[in-house]
């Protein structure tokens, strides 16, 4: 028999694949409440499904389970028969899969790196599918896939964790800690990203951000390294560490472009440079005027939410932690105020702290949410001299912020660098929050 735990996106899509290439005996455990639309179409078609918790139900004929992003492949494995074989919905695609696969990880940056990289290969003429954790699943288009054709896909540590193969080109971004309520340490987080590389071989490419986390990850495969940098933004270069030298001509003059493309769209330099390196790598002859043409920025990653007042206003809500919303500070380039806080992951605001104290153009600190009282500390510890308005909720800063006369600042970005559960849904929520809040049309 043959099991799907959770029935999410991948989840459908996968029962949807399956039932496609005639696998047999299909059954759908799901802990949640089913969409009925969607299990009377397929319970249509033979599938069977069941709910309640996992440890409740009869697992003992199953001998294939596919385990969706966040159900923990140690929970099935305590439950399952011995001999039955744990997979996910990214092993199939991998095994399916013709073409060219781009796969980019890391902590945050990964859906705006693979829209760039989308728009990239788009402007310079090849056939791009996109999918993955950015929304599609790429079982939607794996069938459409050909030799000539490259796949662009982000994968989370959950769609990492149990991956037996490596794509031809693994895109990492800067790691640091997170989903705690997932991962027990940083050791299995990194652990559960090194699957992007673990697999790959000699003549496989890996563009890899200098960090040391990303470089740990990078270190577990055998294909040729690229490595990018903000320093490279100084310099106009592509580094390959194993050239070891710096290309000239081109190269030099995209690099230089980035700081300036990051401030005016408001885009990651890091994200930027992941993606222009990447393209290097591929030896791609592009225009990068041509592909940001091409680009559309993502909902809730440094959008531009209006102006009033005089003020921009610029909605990060998706930064969930600190290393987002470093990212988005570096793209503001003159007086801003900045707005942080929410629900804790267990995360440290140390190396957030120290770059809002050495950040010339920030002028004010608005903090509220349940990390609030902490990003203070933090502030305070790492010397920050500005100055810091500390509020319970999003709605009291916005308040706050309708009533000041003469600000220091010309812009504010909201970027919490907290995740949103101590009183929104979700970010997407927290984010249509504060756009309703401002009230600009």
């Amino acid at each position: 028999m043959v099991a799907i735990f959770g029935f999410g996106v991948e989840g459908q899509s996968l029962a949807w694949y399956l039932l496609k290439h005639n696998v047999g005996d299909l059954v759908v455990f799901d802990e949640d409440e089913l969409s009925q639309p969607v299990t009377s179409e397929l319970k249509a078609r033979g599938v069977i499904f069941q709910q309640g918790p996992f440890e409740k139900q009869s697992l003992r004929r199953v001998s294939l389970a596919f385990r969706s992003p966040g159900i923990q492949r140690a929970r099935l494995k305590k439950i399952l028969p011995p001999s039955a074989v744990i997979s996910s919905l990214s092993n199939v695609f991998f095994a399916q899969a013709k073409g060219q696969v781009i796969a980019v990880t890391g902590t945050k940056g990964k859906s705006t790196t693979v829209k760039l990289l989308e728009a990239i290969l788009k402007a310079a003429g090849k056939k791009v599918f996109v999918g993955g954790n950015i929304g599609r699943s790429t079982l939607d288009f794996v069938d459409e896939t050909n030799d000539e054709s490259i796949s662009i896909v982000e994968l989370s540590s959950f769609q990492l964790e149990d991956l037996k193969r490596s794509p031809q080109v693994a895109v990492i971004l800067p790691v640091i800690i997170d989903h705690l309520d997932y991962h027990r340490n940083l050791e299995e987080y990194l652990r559960a990203k090194t699957a992007i590389t673990r697999y790959s071989g000699d003549n496989d490419l890996i563009i890899v951000a200098d960090q040391v986390n990303a470089q740990k990850i990078a270190a577990s495969g055998k294909g040729k390294r690229y490595l990018f940098s903000t320093r490279q933004v100084e310099r106009g270069c592509v580094l390959s560490s194993g050239a070891g030298r710096c290309r000239s001509g081109g190269a030099q003059r995209v690099f230089s472009d980035l700081s300036e493309i990051s401030r005016l769209e408001k885009i990651p330099v890091v994200d930027l440079l992941a993606a222009v390196t990447c393209a290097f790598a591929l030896e791609l002859d592009f225009s990068l005027e041509k592909a940001m043409k091409r680009f559309s920025k993502l909902p809730l990653r440094l959008e531009f939410a209006g102006e009033k007042n005089g003020i921009k206003y610029y909605n990060d809500s998706a930064s969930t932690n600190p290393i987002s919303t470093i990212a988005a500070m570096e793209t503001m380039a003159g007086p801003y105020a900045l707005i942080m806080g929410g629900s804790s992951k267990n995360l440290s605001f140390r190396e957030l702290s120290k770059a809002a104290a050495s950040d010339q153009n920030l002028r004010v600190a608005y903090l509220c949410g349940a990390t609030g009282k902490e990003i203070e500390r933090e502030l305070k510890r790492a010397g920050f001299s500005q100055e810091i308005e500390r509020k319970k909720t999003l709605a009291e800063v916005v308040e706050e912020l309708d009533k000041r006369q003469s600000p220091p600042f010309r812009a504010v970005l909201f970027s919490p660098a907290s995740a949103s559960f101590d009183q929104f849904k979700n970010y997407r929520e927290r984010g249509r929050v504060f756009n309703e809040l401002l009230g600009i049309k």
